[in-house]
């Protein structure tokens, strides 16, 4: 049995306008398919309730947009996005309640951290409390280091942009002796 939906043909939806149906409702799949015309000339196909519901606005070429908008307000510095770091948030989905903290089959907790394209691992807890304790202070060590010492190269680089252009902003952490080291020359040359 075929389900009977409403013709879409000619239908805008955003950047779309609905060229033909591709395929029909059947009973127990609930969606037909849709070929498309997006404003920037692609053509893609795109299911009934993508359509309707207003998800599916475009080929893709909207997301691309966006997230290139987006990158454009960001402030990159040294392969790391400042406005992430300043605006640090846990995700929903988080169970433990702390970014960076895993609770193990074992019942212990695995810590760690992601900085410039790296995870670094900073240990395994026996509590919750021990492992999220860990993880704020490396948190200040490392984020709230690299914001202090990109502060204070900004100002600096504002104040003399030659300057800037000689000194790039460099900011590095790494793992010596199981401790986390932070390597800020700005908070260095600040002092």
């Amino acid at each position: 049995m075929l389900i009977k939906k409403r013709d879409l043909t000619g239908s805008r939806f955003g950047k779309l306008v609905v060229l033909n149906a591709v395929s029909e409702v059947k009973e127990g799949y609930g969606a037909s398919v849709w070929r498309c015309r997006c404003d920037c000339g692609k053509e893609v196909n795109v299911m009934y309730f993508g359509l309707v519901s207003g998800n599916n606005k475009s080929c893709g070429c909207l997301k691309e947009e966006s997230q290139k908008n987006l990158l454009e307000r960001m402030e990159l510095v040294d392969g790391t996005c400042v406005e992430w770091l300043k605006d640090r948030k846990i995700r929903t989905d988080n169970k433990s309640g702390c970014k960076g903290v895993y609770k193990r089959k074992s019942g212990k907790y695995t810590v760690s951290i992601g900085f410039k394209k790296k995870i670094i691992y900073l240990g395994t807890y026996e509590s919750r409390d021990e492992a999220i304790e860990a993880r704020k202070k490396a948190e200040e060590l490392v984020y709230d280091s690299f914001l202090e010492g990109y502060s204070i190269w900004k100002k600096r680089a504002e104040q003399d942009p030659e300057w800037a252009k000689g000194h790039p902003f460099q900011f590095d952490v790494e793992k010596k002796g199981g401790r986390l080291v932070v390597h800020n020359p700005m908070v260095q040359l600040a002092e």
